[in-house]
């Protein structure tokens, strides 16, 4: 698995009002135009208000920077457990299923606090386990293998054939 970069690449087809809109701000302003994207983002981020699955209340909302910033990690496994830790109103469900066979596998079961640096109250968390801990380091070995799971799984949805047997089947075809 690669390395997070520190920017990411977004590609998007605009109306070219808005792209002349944009250049101009960005003339008037003496800005990048990735700069004004960058602000704009960051101001949707802000106002756009979700669900708090670290609330108190199931009512409670927050914005959705501030749910990134809680559940944010430059470690994309880790961010993608977390993610997929939330649920479907969060996450795709090869997202979910992926955190949910890691989180509940003894296979995985390590020493990484999977939520233990969550910037969150600990004590207003209620739908997430404090005591996840994975091995961190075997769930990246076999990220990729988690991933073909999933998929065989939701592709398949008459065979069951568990995470282990199922590697053992992937095993098994390379061998021959």
């Amino acid at each position: 698995m690669a390395n997070r970069s520190k920017k990411a690449v977004l590609s998007a087809r605009i109306d070219p009002f808005l792209k002349a809109g944009l250049e101009l701000a960005a003339t008037t302003q003496n800005e990048k135009i990735v700069a004004l994207l960058e602000y704009g983002i960051q101001g949707v981020l802000s106002t756009t208000v979700v669900d708090d699955p670290f609330g108190d209340n199931p009512d409670d909302k927050t914005s959705f920077i501030l749910l990134m910033e809680k559940i944010w990690s430059e470690d994309e496994v880790v961010y993608k457990l977390r993610v997929g830790g939330l649920g479907f109103k969060y996450a795709e469900l090869e997202t979910v299923d992926v955190a949910t066979l890691v989180s509940n596998d003894d296979y995985f079961k390590g020493e990484f606090k999977l939520f233990g640096d969550l910037k969150v109250n600990r004590s207003k968390v209620n739908y997430m386990p404090d005591n996840i801990s994975i091995d961190l380091e075997l769930v990246r070995e076999e990220w990729s293998t988690l991933n073909e799971y999933v998929k065989f799984i939701q592709r398949n949805k008459s065979l069951d054939v568990n995470y282990h047997s199922f590697k053992t089947m992937i095993k098994n075809n390379k061998s021959n």
